[in-house]
């Protein structure tokens, strides 16, 4: 039996299976995947299943056919949405919103919503350090023009291939950054030569992609300018064993939301994925941080980030 580690009266074990070569995993084998459930359980689905499946999204044209509700946030109303119209642009000249303040667009992801954690703690550390527009998409039911140049998309789980799927269909320009925060991995990994909706380093100008589940909810394989692996980008120091893939995946988004803030996730630059999983990679970039407000002109490639298992996270 793996040995177990103790921190902070939690106890966290990683399987066994993560000492074998990634190629030989099964959760992240092309024999199939393990798919999330409504009642939060895992399903392993073949590989014919999980094509199936994408056949009946593709059908169904899944992502544009809902209907989306945009919520506005800024400094003025912190903590009470202005409800924007995708169709009125009336609805927009009343609200708050200041075109000469940034704006960030932050996506949720499966099961939802623009209340859930994803929005309300981002929403709450941009607020905190600057005077921005905050957007808050629910598409949990889905031509207000912003400044592309001031413009980052926030995507968590399916929320990210969301936010790559709208910034690619933006008519003139591109978004300046996405944020994929552990990318949805199930029905896209490894199937992505057959589904065009996964979020890749072309949707913007820049994207960065932090990973905290890869290879089980989240996607393991670099897809971004930058992409940082968290204490190795599959499982997170103090989460529980049982729900330690619920857990590390919903990590993501709170330890960018501290990146905003605090800014302290200093990383290693890695000469590939499957290094920064095993943490063998080059010394600390000082300059490079895991959210960092410059990553835009200083990330590229692939990097390893320590982080601990209590708030705050940021070891840097």
């Amino acid at each position: 039996m793996a040995p177990l580690r103790v921190i902070n009266d939690t106890v966290s074990k990683r399987p066994n299976f993560l000492a074998l070569p990634i190629e030989e995993r099964k959760d992240v084998s092309k024999d199939g995947s393990f798919i999330p459930q409504i009642d939060g359980s895992l399903k392993w689905m073949s590989a014919d299943e999980i094509k199936k499946e994408q056949r009946k999204l593709k059908a169904r044209n899944w992502f544009f056919d809902r209907p989306v509700d945009f919520h506005l946030y800024t400094r003025k109303n912190p903590k009470k949405s202005q409800k924007i119209s995708a169709n009125n642009a009336k609805s927009l000249k009343k609200s708050n919103f200041n075109s000469d303040n940034p704006t960030r667009n932050i996506i949720h992801g499966w099961y939802n919503n623009y209340n859930s954690d994803v929005n309300t703690e981002i929403r709450k550390a941009f607020l905190e350090v600057m005077d921005c527009n905050v957007i808050s998409v629910d598409w949990s039911q889905r031509q207000h023009v912003a400044l592309l140049d001031d413009l980052h998309v926030i995507g968590h789980s399916l929320g990210a291939h969301v936010s790559g799927i709208a910034s690619r269909n933006v008519i003139a320009g591109k978004v300046h950054t996405i944020i994929g925060l552990d990318p949805a991995g199930p029905l896209y990994e490894d199937y992505s030569s057959s589904i065009d909706e996964c979020l890749t380093k072309d949707d913007a100008r820049y994207v960065e992609v932090i990973h905290t589940n890869g290879g089980r909810l989240g996607y393991l394989k670099p897809i971004g300018n930058a992409d940082f692996y968290v204490d190795g980008g599959e499982y997170q120091p103090g989460c529980l064993l049982k729900s330690s893939w619920i857990c590390s995946h919903l990590r993501a988004f709170w330890y960018y939301s501290d990146a905003i803030g605090e800014n302290r996730f200093t990383s290693k630059k890695c000469t590939g994925y499957k290094f920064a999983i095993v943490n063998q990679c080059l010394e600390e970039d000082n300059e490079v941080q895991l959210g960092g407000a410059m990553n835009y002109e200083l990330a590229s490639g692939v990097y390893y980030t320590p982080v601990n298992a209590v708030q705050p996270y940021g070891m840097g």
